[in-house]
């Protein structure tokens, strides 16, 4: 029996270590122990409200700089969903200095310009450090609906705001629609199977590697993010 309880301990380490039952390591981040590919240098999470309430001064002091270089907190979702930690998080990160953007979730029930004038209502770009973002994972619609969703969102928000926007979206929807469409913009992609050659076009700036991350002071699983060089100010 000893050596029967013995055993499941051990299996149950092996398990945990790797589906990411434990604590982000030192400043690789990886649960999955993937190594920083060139020239990525940068460590980073994004969090919404699955994270919970989460205490930024926990998090800089237990995890802080030097393993954590950057954050993306959600912030809208549609034409009037806003996430209900995004205050929360965004006034947690200016107190504790910490580099962060925000997004918005892209739906196709609205408009894309009444999306965008959703976000601009809670974006003020002089309190994010880092590019807005639209997230796009529409991978159901035909590419001539999809592209003008995109790009309509994309000229309210930069018309308004003056900054660039990054496209968020996972390997596949940037292979077969999104980059010959948007060749003049920067993306973040999504792929956690496998280490795309993607990762090495210059208009991609992150690469998300993990959705299994766990932080202290964060409830459930958290996004894990490479960012490349010049990302962050």
């Amino acid at each position: 029996m000893a050596n029967l309880h013995a055993l499941i301990v051990i299996t149950l380490l092996v398990l945990g270590s790797f589906f990411g039952w434990q604590a982000i390591d030192q400043k690789d981040f990886s649960l999955r122990k993937v190594s920083i590919p060139t020239p990525f240098n940068l460590s980073g999470i994004d969090v919404s409200h699955h994270q919970g309430p989460i205490d930024w001064q926990v998090v800089k002091s237990n995890n802080g700089a030097g393993k954590i270089d950057f954050v993306y907190i959600k912030l809208t979702e549609g034409k009037d969903h806003t996430d209900k930690q995004y205050l929360n998080n965004h006034a947690g990160l200016l107190a504790n200095q910490l580099q962060h953007g925000g997004y918005h979730f892209l739906t196709n029930l609205s408009s894309p310009k009444d999306q965008a004038q959703h976000f601009l209502r809670h974006y003020n770009p002089s309190e994010y450090q880092l590019p807005p973002v639209l997230d796009v994972e529409l991978q159901n619609i035909p590419a001539s609906k999809l592209v003008p969703l995109v790009a309509e969102w994309i000229q309210e928000v930069e018309n308004s705001s003056g900054q660039r926007v990054m496209i968020y979206c996972p390997l596949k929807l940037y292979r077969d629609v999104l980059k010959k469409n948007f060749p003049t913009h920067n993306f973040w992609l999504a792929s956690y199977s496998s280490t795309p050659s993607e990762i090495n076009d210059p208009q991609v700036l992150i690469w998300q590697y993990s959705e299994t991350g766990r932080l202290e002071s964060m409830k459930g699983n958290i996004d894990l993010n490479y960012g490349k060089i010049g990302l962050v100010p």
